[in-house]
């Protein structure tokens, strides 16, 4: 680590910068953003140390870095219109981290990490052991590392630590979904397998890393919330039912983020429309994020969930940010993006 690295993400002002804004955050969570005011923007700084479990033994040369690259662009978090928190990424085996525990991962020509479907019938799946899984020893490895470093000011995202429905459509491909019709008991038996995975990793991180005030879930650069959340996957919800979901999926989902002090965010990319009324109901829920495609339906999340649930979204081609703030008034909602020229007020 260069010599000046800890001094500059030491410096104190950048600490109250970051907790300034957290401060602005948590209002929005607590429905404090009714008056007049700037919306509440947020895009970060994200360097990742993507980590080879094959070779391990440069790991803290790799932290080391993170920490160096940080640390040169430390200024832009003194921007106290903007949140832009300093954030490590700790990259392995991208959103197949956990799938890897099964055996089934693989790399394509491209070499980025892929999934392979087990080879046991639905209803078999065997139920790997955390407490001797090399790829899990060497996460929490990463992760002790990162937070030993004096720089309480960076903010650290864990390996993707995803869902139960996401992690069992990964492992069975489309048989899984045949399985749904055809022997719902057998898909039931594997879902408290991968769920055991699931709850475990998250629970590790929820004890150990949420107490220092750095932990934030996945792709904090537009994901970030205050202190205290966490955050798991929904991109498969879309291909399920809502009656499905609410009977298999959504128990799984509300222990998961029932596990950090404060519930946690649900991340989604495709159209999940259906399951609002049972992420109304789901206490554990405090906020979506919505990417391309779920924020063309902004207004029905906006109306749809309870006023206590925040939706973080930006503007693209097709969702204008006029649109957006007609919509929700600038209330109840995280700006993700980089966004040009002035920044918007709440109407």
């Amino acid at each position: 680590m260069k010599p000046d690295t800890l001094a500059i993400l030491n410096d104190p002002e950048l600490l109250v910068v970051r907790d300034e804004h957290f401060a602005h955050m948590e209002d929005v969570f607590a429905g404090r953003d009714k008056g007049p005011g700037q919306c509440f923007v947020l895009y970060g700084v994200a360097e990742d140390i993507d980590v080879d479990p094959d070779n391990p033994n440069d790991i803290q040369a790799r932290i080391d870095d993170a920490f160096d690259r940080l640390a040169a662009q430390a200024d832009a978090l003194r921007d106290r219109k903007v949140f832009r928190p300093l954030i490590i990424t700790i990259g392995m085996r991208g959103v197949h981290f956990l799938d890897s525990m099964f055996h089934n991962h693989t790399l394509d020509p491209g070499q980025t990490w892929q999934t392979m479907r087990v080879k046991n019938p639905v209803g078999q799946l065997p139920l790997p052991d955390l407490a001797t899984d090399p790829l899990w020893a060497l996460a929490r490895e990463c992760t002790e590392r990162i937070l030993a470093v004096d720089a309480p000011v960076v903010l650290m995202n864990p390996p993707c630590l995803s869902c139960a429905l996401n992690l069992i459509v990964n492992l069975y491909g489309t048989d899984i979904y045949y399985a749904m019709m055809d022997s719902p008991n057998a898909v039931r038996r594997d879902l408290t397998v991968v769920h055991q995975i699931v709850r475990d990793t998250h629970k590790w991180y929820a004890d150990n890393a949420v107490p220092t005030g750095q932990f934030q879930g996945a792709a904090a650069t537009v994901r970030c919330q205050p202190p205290g959340y966490g955050q798991i996957d929904g991109c498969s919800t879309q291909m399920v039912s809502p009656e499905f979901y609410a009977d298999m999926i959504a128990p799984l989902d509300a222990e998961v983020l029932g596990l950090y002090p404060h519930g946690g965010m649900i991340h989604l990319c495709g159209s999940h429309t259906q399951h609002l009324a049972t992420w109304r109901n789901m206490k554990e829920l405090r906020s979506v994020q919505l990417c391309a495609g779920p924020n063309l339906e902004v207004d029905r999340y906006y109306t749809e969930l309870r006023n206590d649930q925040i939706i973080y979204i930006g503007p693209t081609k097709d969702l204008s940010l006029d649109r957006i703030l007609s919509v929700t008034s600038g209330r109840r909602i995280i700006l993700a993006e980089n966004l040009p020229g002035p920044l918007p007020t709440r109407r």
